[in-house]
């Protein structure tokens, strides 16, 4: 979907997401010529990630949730169960949302690649994990973290980790790697405005646990300039997974600033 329409179908309904949705479905409707070639395959998870891709830029999430669903039943990997998570978590129920990251932390609770261990802990992070084992977390953290710090995804990496970190109450912690992830990122390839948004929202969310206002609501007054002209699937970029995360977290921020100060827990070991 082109930017500009984006821009005019947001402001008349905000960011809404149902109406975005129903909208979404009138102007984007699914060319003929994709149509046919997707029925044709549409028992190989090839075809149900690409068709799912597409919805997902047109702001069809609901029918991209059920595309990434038939794809990770086929074939999961932690790319499209992270995509499934963000989905989930900004346009599902946070039951779907909690049983899929409890699937995915037991699948790759195990391995060994980092890149592997980043995407998993994410995908089980997105929303707060109480459900799931801390110890199995906590090696993926570690993992997450622990290798070359030149990798070109480390950035990343650091991000993951500082949304570990707030999730298990190092709050300090959270606020040094949310910190380094955004010097990370402007060392980056484009510096990824998803990286900086995410950032400073996690930053914000730490900074809001400690009790320090000032700096918490300026570091989500950052990620808004980022986010303000983002709605993931409805302007253009092809990185939508990552601004859904970065809208879904950005809420948790905005509730948090107005709810008291949480009490620091003991990191996991």
């Amino acid at each position: 979907m082109s930017r500009n329409l984006a821009y005019a179908v947001t402001a008349i309904v905000g960011s809404r997401r149902p109406e975005i949705e129903a909208l979404a479905e009138i102007v984007s409707p699914v060319p003929a010529d994709k149509q046919r070639v997707w029925e044709e395959k549409l028992q190989e998870a090839s075809t149900r990630r690409e068709r799912g891709n597409w919805y997902a830029e047109q702001g069809r999430w609901r029918d991209a949730i059920g595309d990434y669903q038939a794809a990770w039943k086929q074939e999961p990997t932690t790319m499209d169960g992270l995509y499934l998570a963000g989905l989930l978590s900004y346009a599902g129920t946070a039951e779907q949302y909690h049983e899929h990251s409890a699937a995915v932390l037991q699948q790759w609770e195990a391995t060994q690649d980092e890149l592997e261990a980043e995407r998993a802990l994410k995908i089980c992070l997105i929303l707060p994990a109480s459900h799931l084992d801390p110890a199995k977390l906590a090696r993926l953290a570690e993992l997450t973290t622990g290798g070359d710090p030149n990798r070109s995804f480390y950035g990343w990496c650091l991000l993951c980790r500082a949304l570990y970190d707030y999730r298990t109450g190092d709050f300090a912690g959270a606020v040094t790697r949310a910190q380094a992830s955004r010097e990370k990122g402007r060392l980056m390839a484009g510096n990824p405005p998803t990286l900086q948004a995410l950032a400073y929202i996690v930053e914000s969310l730490a900074r809001r646990a400690q009790g320090d206002d000032t700096p918490a609501r300026q570091a989500l007054e950052s990620a808004a300039v980022l986010l303000a002209d983002s709605v993931p699937g409805w302007d253009g970029r092809d990185v939508w997974h990552d601004w859904q995360l970065a809208h879904v977290l950005y809420q948790e921020a905005q509730s948090a600033m107005n709810a008291p100060p949480a009490s620091p827990k003991k990191p996991a070991p």
